[in-house]
């Protein structure tokens, strides 16, 4: 038996952020002073997030010294990851981000633990293998996820991503505190302990056990190398010992087991509740996170590059410092929304600076890749320089805001004399906004165009077709029903597949919380089918054509007092949508906009694809 001594640290939850860290603060002298005094309490776990250590030695920097050589010496155990974070809400490369991170932060104060440690997160993606195993983590463990396929797993078992690649998973059954605190009374404790034995014991793939002594900010159990001692000393059938997860995985590999195989995400809740209901908590959240993830990811280090391949200096640090703002809001209660109303104020607040830090990159990275393309060769009125970001060939729409040249009339051309659509956005105070297709922006690289005189208003053809309720384009009609919550019948031109009632609105009540949707015992179901909708052509042009559907729905004002049903009073919520197609461009956008006056509801957009799949 392998006792594990560990704190499960949400830096910001039901406190803010300051105010736990005062409490970690606390925990950590203590945790130094013990370690640093009992060799017997042999090491300690600190949540497999580095980011810990950060906010801790802000306070006490002059505890530098006796922490990084307690982690040189395997007694703290820190990172891989820089924040406990939640894997589905992110992208892709935030993972490998928050990996790089944790790891340059641990070995920067003295090792890092190279075990996939996530004991809370809600569910696991399928390619977390992969992804461990190129930071040269071959292990993983983790409390929820499993499913009834746990059964057969047992607590040990592979977990294989789509690539092939494994790692040995411990499943933590019951939970990352099982022993959060242990019984100080001998006959307690072992009692406490032989029950755990019984409990977990015929789980195992073997004839070992892991026990886990803590949970959410606890302090550690100061004398559990006496509860040891005493243990081992009161009985024989059990070898108990404090120690890390590297130690218990180094025994578990030792004793060679076969392991069952398992391939896939995991997204069961057998033995302990997934709470997906967070997915959709606070979303403009999730809304903030995916335009800093976009600023950081597709516009600012690349363009940074594209600057550096010409001479200019790359803005390390100011890329740093945003991801390592980022990856704070990536820790899983700060971007599951599940907080006080304090944390997700400062979550806000690091979402504004990532994204002011990626403009001020983006605009001086465009700044000087501009000033090193000669645009000036048929000298043109004025010139649009087009930059494709990511690594495939792109044509796509593109608007830009320019200021009228003097001239009555003008066209747009490309380098090769080409002239292009474009369509008037809008204009006044001098400037003018329009928008056209870029045409195949060569993968990270550009394209420049040029605004010449014309003598005459250009004409354009268009393969875009418009009516009263449709929109057309070479890849897809369009069409809204009025009569039924404007919803969208939108037909695939290219292989004759239609989808019908695109883009309907249900709302139902919801009696839960921050983490679960819970609907009222008697509760209402509305949906914007069979409502009469406003549909209006709002943009009909060369490059691309817009239809806003408007319609207001009436919904219950609030639930009832005793919160079982739905008010009676209901409050007007206007919905309005932007449908728009583009010429040359496979791909519809839907923008949609909810004045919401009501409470306690759950309110989804329904894009039916008749798709079957097991869940």
């Amino acid at each position: 038996m392998i006792i594990v001594p560990h704190t499960h640290w949400d830096r910001e939850w039901y406190l803010p952020f300051e105010e736990f860290r005062a409490r970690l603060v606390g925990l950590m002298d203590m945790l130094l002073e013990i370690l640093d005094r009992d060799p017997r309490f042999r090491c300690f776990t600190l949540d497999g997030q580095s980011v810990i250590v950060e906010d801790y030695l802000e306070i006490r920097p002059e505890k530098g010294m006796l922490l990084r050589k307690l982690v040189g010496n395997n007694r703290l155990l820190i990172g891989p990851w820089y924040t406990s974070t939640e894997e589905f809400l992110v992208s892709p490369e935030s993972l490998i981000r928050n990996l790089l991170l944790g790891r340059e932060v641990a070995l920067k104060h003295g090792g890092v633990m190279l075990v996939g440690y996530l004991p809370d997160t809600f569910g696991h993606i399928a390619q977390l293998p992969q992804i461990l195993r190129g930071f040269g983590i071959d292990s993983f463990v983790f409390a929820r996820g499993l499913g009834d396929e746990g059964e057969r797993l047992k607590t040990e078992f592979l977990w294989e991503a789509p690539d092939g690649s494994n790692v040995l998973a411990i499943h933590l059954l019951k939970g990352y505190g099982n022993a959060k605190k242990i019984p100080s009374d001998p006959g307690k404790a072992l009692e406490f302990i032989s029950h755990l034995k019984d409990e977990l014991l015929p789980h195992s793939t073997g004839n070992y056990v892991l026990v886990m002594n803590g949970g959410d900010h606890v302090l550690p159990q100061e004398n559990l190398p006496d509860i040891v001692e005493k243990l081992n000393e009161m009985q024989k059938e059990m070898e108990i010992s404090i120690g890390s997860l590297e130690d218990y995985i180094r025994i578990v590999r030792s004793r060679a087991p076969k392991y069952d195989v398992y391939r896939g995400e995991l997204r069961g809740a057998r033995y302990r509740p997934l709470l997906p209901g967070v997915l959709s908590t606070r979303m403009y959240l999730k809304q903030m996170n995916w335009r800093a993830q976009v600023m950081l990811e597709n516009f600012a280090e690349p363009l940074a590059v594209f600057a550096w391949l010409f001479g200019f200096d790359y803005p390390q640090n100011l890329i740093r410092e945003a991801w390592r703002s980022l990856l704070q809001n990536h820790a899983h209660d700060s971007i599951y929304g599940c907080g006080v109303d304090e944390v997700h104020d400062e979550n806000v607040s690091r979402y504004e600076r990532v994204q002011q830090i990626a403009e001020s990159v983006i605009q001086k990275a465009v700044k000087d890749v501009s000033s090193r393309i000669n645009t000036s060769i048929d000298k043109p009125l004025a010139s649009i320089i087009v930059f494709n970001t990511l690594n495939w060939p792109r044509t796509d729409i593109v608007g830009v805001t320019i200021r009228r040249q003097g001239v009555e009339n003008f066209e747009l051309k490309d380098t090769s004399g080409k002239t292009i659509p474009y369509q008037i956005i809008h204009e006044g105070d001098g400037l003018l906004k329009l928008c056209f297709i870029a045409e195949d922006v060569p993968p990270c690289g550009y394209k420049t165009y040029m605004i010449t005189e014309a003598s005459q208003k250009p004409v354009f053809h268009t393969a875009l077709k418009v009516t009263e309720t449709s929109i057309e384009n070479q890849f897809f009609r369009v069409n809204v029903d009025p009569e039924n919550g404007g919803s969208l019948r939108v037909e695939d031109l290219r292989t004759g597949r239609v989808f019908k009632e695109l883009n309907l609105i249900e709302d139902r009540g919801d009696a839960g919380d921050e983490y679960n949707y819970s609907p009222p015992e008697n509760d209402m179901i509305i949906t914007s089918r069979r409502e009469p909708a406003k549909v209006e052509v709002i943009e009909r042009g060369p490059v691309k054509a817009t239809i806003k559907v408007a319609l207001t729905l009436k919904l219950p004002k609030s639930l009832s007092e005793d919160r079982k049903s739905r008010s009676l009073e209901v409050v007007e919520c206007p919905v309005e949508s932007r449908v728009t197609v583009y010429a040359g461009v496979p791909r519809i956008d839907i923008e949609t906009t909810v004045r919401n006056n009501a409470k306690d509801h759950r309110l989804r957009v329904l894009f039916p694809t008749g798709l079957k799949t097991d869940y």
